[in-house]
């Protein structure tokens, strides 16, 4: 699953462009969870960007992790809370310069995959960011 396109924001609800392939919620998820595009997309390398997760249900979500491939394929958590349950709205912070595999402005830059698991390793979502 190469990036390939990416929804523009500002902030959750204001959407510039919609890539209709990122941000979908999987099967297992569906009318459990809602995943909000992450924002700001296009990021720059000296920002922090947000992604939002709304579990719907109390035990829709038993924790969570967020995962980026770096070009060798090897799957690199960029965040972990496998033990908590998530109720309710949940905002996470995330540095772009975790996206590049030495964590430098010019590995990060590009487009990247982002991929949303539950603590059991379910993928939730996943979508693509814009690193400037």
């Amino acid at each position: 699953m190469e990036p390939a396109g990416y929804t523009s924001a500002e902030s959750p609800t204001e959407l510039t462009s919609v890539d209709e392939d990122d941000w979908r919620t999987s099967p297992l998820f569906q009318g459990l969870v809602k995943v909000y595009p992450a924002y700001p997309n296009p990021v720059s390398t000296n920002e922090q960007f947000f992604l939002e997760i709304e579990s719907l249900f109390t035990n829709s979500i038993n924790g969570i992790e967020i995962v980026v491939r770096y070009p060798n394929n090897r799957p690199f958590p960029i965040y972990q809370e496998l033990e908590t349950e998530i109720n309710g709205l949940k905002t996470i912070l995330l540095d772009p310069l975790e996206l590049g595999m030495d964590r430098s402005p010019e590995a990060a830059r590009g487009l990247k995959r982002i991929f949303i698991f539950d603590g059991n390793g379910q993928m939730i979502s996943y979508g693509d960011i814009m690193v400037e």
